[in-house]
């Protein structure tokens, strides 16, 4: 009796572990974990990941209470830690979450002295409002289907569901239709949507169930082939915001996904995309379990119809996305007919790699991105630039201003490439006109001794080095408070245009040949964007001033299409008349844009100089507003 008791208090402390840190807190009952917290800060949305150096595990979208409290449960692999991390608005908190073994104690003695082995599946039962009415590890019987593993569970913990015929139109009081007119539940088996009723889907040992109430989503199934031949993995979904795209889930073949999609897939999809004005096709790859590379084709058909339509390709997946602009395309096209297109993005093996590129690559994550017409690699587009995002997950410590990529060619050596880092969606994004191998990662080269982090310029200045607009004056020194000249400037747009090429002379006295500024003073005086200060003297060496900089911002707007409507009021700045005729509208829209701001006792100083860090937050202000004027 006492050796019972002894059993029972054991395995009641296994099951239920709480840990702690700071206003986080979390439960482990086998491996279904409890994540709980207070974030300060009532009814606010909040994003949580849950993850490790290779993958996601968890990703959630919540609420918070009256309280500033929030719960969640999801399950996780048993014998790992994991990093969670919570988001709400600029305040952020971390936990690791530690998930014991689970003891291999799913045997049971039999009359004749043989072992029965147990065998489980894991479910989650999800609906809307982030409601989860089931998480975690169920045993199963041999002849269990999903529905008798859905109503077994549900039952066990009194939870009401309407089932007809193998149908379920309900769960826990939410029902079809709540949602709208397409709304209602759907399951899937270890990613896939199978394509029978969940009565007739008998499961095995270490499946994974996902009973998931859809909504704002209306699917159609439409016929499409995958690497493992199952049609019902591909699907066109319209969004509720009407943005039509494709859906393949599937399990990948020993961490590889690859896909053919065929042309029904292309034409229902850009019907869709005509019929609601969009210029992208939208393919998303969906899988629950870790990716080591994913392959998308597109057959010859498809990329005619798309290029009759002038539409933009966007792969998306965990591994990253690649978008294909309709120029890129147009390109392809030149270089003859296509009959396939293949988009490839992998995490190779350092075994492919040289002994000197090896040695580059250090502790940064490798990629290999690629794209292939006819089975032949593609590695330039015609100077045409593609936008690619690859995965990265911040760690404890490290500065988001401080995520880099590099390109890594066949000498092992490292070229930098700009980017920029999203920390709520894990991803580094860059755009480039040429695929090969691509590094990711975290480095301290770049860090300024004269730049400190409490500075009213910090993330400006950080920013650009990362978008690579700005570099030091010299090693470990950006000189933030130093004059911004014209050559720089003009050298910093030019960069951010992506070094555009002029095939104009060079009208200026003192701009010699072959220097760092060259390339740039040409292609802005060719293109009407910064104007000599005389007929022949350009002024390369002059500050730049804070009118100068707003009419050339103003005149690149103008170039790039953007629209320059909105004109700020001068009336409230003293000095206004101290602007120059000339700049009077550049002035305007950068004041009615948030480009230009007051220097205090209602003074705009228009003739003033400009330091670096002035000039670092007015492009990066710029840049917001360019991404936001599309």
């Amino acid at each position: 009796m006492r050796k019972l008791i002894i059993v029972i208090v054991t395995m009641f402390l296994m099951v239920t572990t709480v840990f702690a840190s700071g206003d986080l807190n979390y439960s482990v009952n086998g491996n279904v974990v409890t994540l709980t917290g207070e974030m300060g800060v009532s009814n606010s949305p909040i994003s949580i990941q849950v993850f490790t150096q290779s993958r996601k595990y968890y990703v959630g979208q919540l609420t918070t209470d009256q309280y500033g409290k929030f719960e969640t449960t999801f399950t996780l692999d048993d014998d790992k830690n994991y990093q969670a991390r919570v988001n709400a608005d600029e305040n952020h908190k971390e936990i690791v979450i530690k998930v014991p073994k689970i003891d291999a104690d799913s045997g049971s003695g039999t009359d004749d002295g043989t072992v029965e082995v147990k065998e489980y599946v894991n479910l989650l039962v999800k609906g809307y409002n982030n409601k989860v009415f089931f998480s975690g590890r169920v045993e199963i019987s041999k002849s269990d289907t999903v529905l008798s593993l859905l109503k077994r569970s549900l039952d066990k913990n009194g939870i009401s569901f309407i089932e007809r015929g193998g149908y379920v139109s309900s769960i826990g009081g939410q029902s079809e239709f709540d949602k709208g007119s397409k709304s209602g539940w759907m399951f899937s088996v270890n990613g896939i949507f199978p394509n029978k009723s969940c009565n007739n889907v008998v499961l095995e040992d270490g499946d994974v169930v996902k009973w998931i109430y859809t909504t704002g989503e209306s699917i159609h199934k439409v016929s499409g082939t995958t690497s493992n031949t199952q049609e019902e993995g591909v699907q066109v979904v319209v969004t509720e915001d009407k943005k039509p795209k494709i859906i393949i889930t599937v399990s990948p073949d020993e961490g590889k996904i690859k896909v053919d999609l065929n042309d029904d897939v292309f034409s229902q999809v850009i019907k869709q995309a005509n019929n609601n004005d969009m210029k992208d096709i939208l393919i998303e790859l969906k899988s629950d379990e870790h990716i080591q590379e994913i392959d998308v084709g597109i057959s010859k058909e498809s990329i005619e119809e798309i290029l009759n339509k002038a539409m933009n390709i966007v792969v998306k997946s965990d591994l990253g996305n690649i978008e294909i602009p309709i120029s890129a395309l147009k390109e392809l096209k030149k270089q003859g007919d296509i009959e396939k297109l293949a988009l490839k993005i992998e995490r190779p093996d350092q075994k492919v790699l040289t002994k000197v590129q090896k040695e580059a690559v250090k502790d940064q994550v490798l990629f290999d991105i690629a794209i292939s017409k006819n089975d032949q690699t593609v590695s330039s587009f015609g100077g045409k630039m593609l936008k690619i995002s690859l995965p990265y997950t911040l760690k404890v410590g490290e500065d988001k201003n401080k995520i880099f990529v590099w390109y890594l060619n066949d000498k092992g050596i490292k070229e930098k490439v700009g980017c920029t880092y999203d920390e709520e969606l894990g991803v580094v994004t860059f755009e480039t006109n040429h695929l090969s191998y691509y590094l990711v990662g975290y480095s301290d080269a770049y860090t300024f001794d004269d730049v400190q982090k409490d500075a009213w310029y910090y993330e400006s200045v950080m920013q650009m080095v990362q978008l690579n607009l700005f570099q030091g004056t010299e090693k470990h020194r950006f000189s933030p408070n130093s004059e911004m000249t014209r050559g720089m400037f003009v050298t910093v747009l030019h960069r951010f245009d992506g070094k555009s090429r002029s095939e104009a002379k060079n009208s200026f006295e003192d701009v010699n040949s072959g220097e760092w500024y060259t390339e740039a003073v040409n292609w802005s005086a060719d293109n009407g964007i910064v104007n000599g200060v005389t007929q022949t003297k350009f002024m390369l060496n002059d500050t730049i001033t804070r009118e100068q900089a707003a009419t050339i911002l103003y005149r690149y707007a103008k170039f790039r299409g953007m629209d320059v409507t909105i004109l700020g009021d001068m009336d409230t700045f003293k000095d206004r008349n101290n602007t120059s005729a000339w700049a009077e509208d550049g002035v305007k829209w950068a004041v009615g844009n948030g480009l230009i701001k007051g220097k205090g006792n209602s003074m705009i100083d228009p003739r003033g100089s400009t330091t670096r860090s002035e000039i670092a937050t007015m492009i990066k202000r710029f840049i917001v507003l360019k991404n936001t004027n599309r």
